[in-house]
């Protein structure tokens, strides 16, 4: 397999694309690139809930190993305990990402029904929630990873990672305290945000600034590209293989960075490349980086 080091551009503006020339000053010394055109296109490699293929996603673990793999941009998500505390964790509940289900007489009456199955991450305190194994579930060498608060995650990675961070709840507040937080940690001018959720980019939109803001959609159509301009974000991100050739170059032509999620195979990685888009967002960076290595050389 090629280099285990992750292209990422510099902090810039999201209008800026990267090229090949813009490579040797930022990536790190291991990546040797294949011999190619100057004017070629290359994709942002985003670690997808940290490099979540090797280790439980949005853990610590997983934040250290995109860190180690030399990914300087790294996507997770956040949500908000019963306390008003943001957390890292994708799913709404507890179940399939921690050992819920066998902390029934630690929850108590917060979890709402009493029963641990379906617990929310929203019924429960931070102190609750560090009661739980996150990490175990993927294999028994992560026993004891926790789930971490988005201000132990910044606290730890500043100035080693860019962060993406998906605000998965609207109407609580959740985006003022994300911009808080990275604003504290000096990480703002060098962080984006992106969510599902229409109603958290229309409260991103008057408060985010410069910050590039990723609509992220189940599927790239016309209609989601429409919506992704009516709520004046940066760029849109979907599945790759929901993306064509002529739907990248209309969100292209609009204005719109264009991200993709899901690759599983070399040749949706080269099709990434052929379309030149901005970013791509996996489990496994390594691997990913490695297929771009390939597909480009071919390329001469």
């Amino acid at each position: 397999m090629a280099s285990r080091c992750i292209i990422a551009a510099p902090a810039r503006s999201p209008s800026d694309r990267l090229t090949q020339r813009d490579v040797s000053s930022f990536i790190p010394a291991c990546y040797h690139p294949p011999s190619r055109s100057a004017s070629m296109i290359l994709p942002t490699v985003v670690a997808h809930r940290g490099a979540s293929g090797d280790t439980p996603e949005n853990t610590l673990a997983a934040f250290d190993r995109a860190v180690a793999l030399g990914c300087p941009d790294i996507e997770l998500d956040v949500q908000v305990t019963r306390d008003g505390v943001p957390v890292v964790l994708h799913d709404t509940t507890l179940d399939r990402t921690t050992d819920v289900v066998a902390h029934a007489e630690v929850m108590g009456p917060s979890a709402g029904s009493g029963r641990t199955e379906g617990t929310r991450v929203d019924a429960l305190t931070l102190a609750q929630l560090r009661t739980l194994d996150a990490g175990a579930w993927f294999g028994d060498q992560f026993a004891g990873q926790s789930v971490p608060s988005l201000e132990e995650v910044l606290a730890r990675y500043v100035g080693q990672a860019r962060f993406t961070v998906e605000i998965k709840v609207p109407g609580v507040g959740l985006e003022a305290k994300v911009l808080g937080l990275l604003t504290r940690y000096g990480m703002r001018s060098s962080a984006s945000l992106c969510s599902f959720l229409p109603e958290v980019l229309a409260a991103l939109e008057p408060v985010a600034g410069s910050m590039p803001v990723w609509f992220n959609v189940p599927q790239l159509t016309q209609a989601s590209i429409v919506e992704a301009l009516r709520l004046r974000a940066s760029g849109i991100a979907a599945p790759i293989a929901t993306l064509t050739t002529d739907k990248v170059a209309e969100a292209g032509d609009r204005g719109l960075l264009v991200a993709a999620w899901g690759m599983t195979s070399e040749a949706e990685v080269q099709r990434a490349t052929a379309w030149e888009l901005d970013r791509v967002i996996c489990d496994r960076p390594d691997a990913v980086l490695g297929f771009i290595n390939r597909s480009t050389a071919v390329r001469g």
